[in-house]
């Protein structure tokens, strides 16, 4: 992942707002852009930690993993990656409640 703003070497959250055309309007169409960066760049990793729990499961479940394993432990691995979605899709809400003025955050 790119840690800079288009190749000035800023890093992206400390991006001057203050530079950009969104001035003429009070500065709220910038605030509203550096807010869509931070939702989008912890929606990325997101996606990350969604695909790693179901990912994973899959990987515990497939025939040449599961049959080395007893009953007990490939429950608890079912249990670790279900609690692993569940915490993802958590910070999901929160996120939402946190930047549903970013529209559109959904689509």
């Amino acid at each position: 992942m790119r840690r800079d703003w288009k190749g000035t070497g800023q890093p992206i959250r400390d991006i001057r707002v203050a530079d950009s055309p969104a001035d003429e309007r009070g500065g709220e169409v910038a605030a509203l852009k550096a807010k869509a960066i931070e939702a989008f760049r912890i929606l990325n990793s997101f996606v990350g930690d969604l695909v790693a729990g179901t990912r994973s499961l899959e990987l515990f479940e497939s025939p040449g993993f599961s049959s080395r394993l007893d009953q007990n432990v490939q429950r608890v691995l079912r249990r670790m990656c279900l609690s692993h979605l569940v915490i993802t899709l958590s910070k999901w809400a929160e996120l939402y409640d946190r930047y549903k003025g970013v529209k559109p955050i959904l689509s």
